[in-house]
């Protein structure tokens, strides 16, 4: 006999249809009739064909919208600057060696690299003693837990702006920064100390970032003991600079220092910093602590 329901075939005598589980009587029984047995089972019994599954979307159905292809290129573009971008910047702007002072130092020079020596009287300091000065965080930023670092000295309060021989120093409590060189002079041996207007002394420790890209006629520089950092492109253009003595004392040179000054040897005991910092930029060296010009 035949089900009613899914139309199978099934015993006579079956209580349930071994198929779709629908229970059998007398009265929904279906009698025995002919089948073609070639034909499809659906048409055996003019049962309804399942519909066919859709078919999953390919590439090719993409690559018919113009919006979908427009979009992929954008994002492809876009990213492809970016990289470029990030690959110039970190190219031009990385240091040869971190210095723990020179993002403060840079901080107080950005503003004064075109500035005019001040004609104006300043006040004498105080003869108590002061305390540094401490930046406190954000008071939305949560507490670091990182132990701060050892290296990084106390930043010094800022006394003054001083012009000595056409060289412009910005004096701190302790030390002394090379802000700006408008000298014209040939050759220069700069002052391992810098007096104040109020007589006190202070070393000089830093040259600022492009302190003498102004000083086209310098051909020779001594820089004296006790200068430790160079900051980023001192020495940019500086086209007709021929020698620089470096001293021992000198443990950071940060990067494109020597921007644009093709004829400059690098003169320096063997074994520091200095040296190794003229091999690691690749610009001529020779040992000695002394210029080959004669000073008029």
């Amino acid at each position: 006999m035949i089900c009613p329901k899914c139309g199978a075939f099934i015993r006579n005598d079956s209580r349930f249809c071994n198929y779709c589980g629908e229970k059998l009587n007398i009265t929904n029984r279906r009698p025995d009739i002919p089948v073609d047995l070639k034909r499809p089972r659906e048409e055996r019994f003019d049962i309804e064909a399942p519909p066919a599954p859709e078919k999953p979307k390919g590439p090719e159905d993409y690559r018919q919208n113009p919006w979908v292809a427009a979009a992929i290129i954008l994002s492809g573009i876009a990213i492809a600057g970016v990289a470029v971008i990030l690959f110039y910047v970190l190219k031009n702007n990385q240091p040869l060696v971190v210095n723990p002072v020179a993002t403060s130092v840079q901080e107080d020079t950005a503003g004064s690299r075109d500035a005019e020596p001040s004609t104006e009287e300043t006040p004498e300091p105080s003869t108590e003693a002061e305390t540094p000065e401490v930046t406190e965080p954000p008071e939305t930023a949560p507490p670091s837990t990182e132990a701060p670092s050892e290296s990084a000295p106390p930043r010094d309060p800022y006394l003054e702006d001083l012009e000595v021989g056409g060289i412009i120093y910005r004096i701190y409590d302790t030390y002394a920064v090379l802000l700006k060189c408008y000298s014209g002079d040939r050759v220069i041996e700069l002052p391992a100390m810098i007096r104040t207007s109020a007589g006190a002394e202070v070393p000089l420790t830093i040259f600022a970032d492009t302190a003498f890209d102004t000083c086209d006629h310098l051909q020779y520089l001594k820089v004296p003991e006790g200068v430790t950092t160079i900051l980023f492109r001192t020495f940019l253009n500086c086209r007709n600079l021929r020698e620089v003595v470096l001293p021992d004392t000198l443990f950071s040179i940060q990067g494109n220092t020597f921007e644009n000054t093709p004829g400059v040897t690098v003169i320096s005991h063997a074994g520091t910093y200095a040296h190794q910092a003229a091999m690691n930029l690749g610009i001529p060296w020779r040992e000695g602590s002394e210029l080959s010009a004669v000073i008029e």
